[in-house]
């Protein structure tokens, strides 16, 4: 059964807009299966689909004064697990054309590869606090 979307609460939005990392962790636990499985839905290999979902996560971090309503928040994210998800299958058929014209093979290091909203957070904590 597919994750649904729950509604972002005026509370979170809130303590999302005021810097609160302890909010901008409830939104994301709060909706990672969601974006995930709307991650999936546009890449042709879905482990990459948690990645997708951190890098949203991090551009509305990185935009969290804007967000007027809990609904714009939400289209941010919906938009921006969307562009995401399309960047890194282009960038994924690049390499393989990269790969199958040139006769050069790209190392494909990983970096993470989170599979549980536990993971994800981490790897969004770690990014939050380098220095």
């Amino acid at each position: 059964m597919p994750a649904t979307f729950t509604p972002i609460t005026n509370d979170v939005l809130a303590g999302v807009r005021q810097g609160d990392e302890h909010a901008l962790e409830r939104l994301f636990r709060e909706h990672f299966d969601a974006l995930v499985e709307e991650a999936k839905a546009n890449l042709d290999d879905a482990t990459h689909a948690p990645r997708v979902v951190e890098t949203a996560i991090l551009r509305a971090w990185e935009k969290h004064t804007t967000f007027e309503s809990p609904k714009a928040l939400e289209d941010f994210l919906h938009h921006a697990v969307h562009e995401g998800a399309i960047r890194d299958k282009s960038r994924r058929a690049a390499l393989h054309r990269f790969e199958a014209h040139e006769g050069v093979h790209v190392a494909r290091g990983n970096g993470h590869a989170a599979s549980t909203v536990d993971e994800s957070w981490q790897h969004i904590t770690s990014t939050l606090h380098a220095p």
